[in-house]
């Protein structure tokens, strides 16, 4: 395996880049994102896969898309995973709202 610069392996794997959402207007639901009260404060560091379109994968930082609960304006609440899954928030909206998310190509 041929060596990087900096003399170090490179990666197996592809790192995704962080997700800046292309310009327009702001998220298309007003929404806060935190964690529950009784959250114990341990976070795995993984990328984790939230969801896909045609040209890229997109993911967490950490492992925590069944742990952030996202509080809607008419005060309804949701785990991110499943906001996402009913197609109540979208990747834009996320990173729009200040979360890290980090897009990796498809090809």
């Amino acid at each position: 395996m041929p060596e990087e610069p900096n003399g170090l392996s490179p990666p197996l794997f592809p790192t995704p880049e962080p997700y800046a959402p292309p310009p327009g207007d702001g998220p298309s639901v007003r929404f806060e994102v935190g964690y529950p009260d009784d959250w114990d404060g341990v976070r795995l560091p993984a990328f984790e896969l939230i969801c896909e379109d045609e040209a890229n994968l997109y993911y967490l930082p950490n492992m925590e898309s069944r742990i952030l609960v996202v509080a809607f304006e008419d005060g309804s609440k949701a785990t991110l995973r499943d906001a996402l899954e009913k197609n109540l928030i979208g990747v834009r909206d996320l990173a729009l709202s200040g979360l890290s998310v980090y897009a990796l190509p498809k090809d």
